[in-house]
């Protein structure tokens, strides 16, 4: 066989093998509320939008240990990683208050610090008076299984454990109750 004819018995293998492929996927209509709970323990894990949160536990500024998992089918959970180093992080702080105080049955807020020491951290909090579970995340783990390459970084996750929404910089109370929403 000649070069020109070995090329196209080459594409028109390929073409039915991608055709054959693509024709044995399959689709599921409907919302998230009606998957059952085998489905969404088959969605993989993945820190992106329409993933099955990282689950993970930290210390919170009682000492008690903190999962996300505990919160799975019972609330939406607002993580928002931050710093009281971070400006941005600041600004934002009261807002997040806000969101727990009006929210407190519907969900839950998790301030992930990223590693400063316990006691600065509580400091902060204390000065402030806020009144959202703190998490102290040391070594960093945590956000880097997030991918937080910028803070503060605010990640929705719904009921069913499956991230909804994220966003990196400060927000004020709107922009995060529209994150929120996209939860319910």
């Amino acid at each position: 066989m000649n070069y020109k004819r070995k090329l196209s018995l080459i594409i028109v293998l390929v073409s039915i093998l991608f055709l054959v492929g693509c024709s044995q996927l399959s689709f599921k209509k409907g919302t998230g509320s009606e998957q059952t709970k085998e489905e969404i323990n088959n969605i993989p894990i993945k820190p992106q939008v329409g993933f099955r949160a990282p689950d993970f536990t930290l210390t919170d500024l009682n000492g008690k240990q903190v999962s996300l998992s505990d919160f799975r089918g019972k609330q939406v959970v607002f993580i928002n990683f931050w710093a009281s180093w971070c400006p941005p992080c600041r600004a934002e702080m009261p807002y997040i208050e806000e969101v727990h105080q009006e929210g407190k049955d519907k969900v839950k807020v998790l301030a992930v610090n990223l590693k400063e020491s316990k006691s600065k951290v509580q400091n902060f909090v204390e000065k402030n008076d806020y009144n959202f579970t703190v998490l102290l995340d040391k070594t960093g783990e945590i956000a880097n299984n997030y991918l937080v390459r910028g803070i503060p970084k605010t990640v929705i996750v719904d009921k069913n454990g499956i991230i909804k929404a994220q966003h990196v910089g400060a927000m004020n109370k709107d922009q995060m109750n529209k994150l929120i929403n996209k939860a319910f």
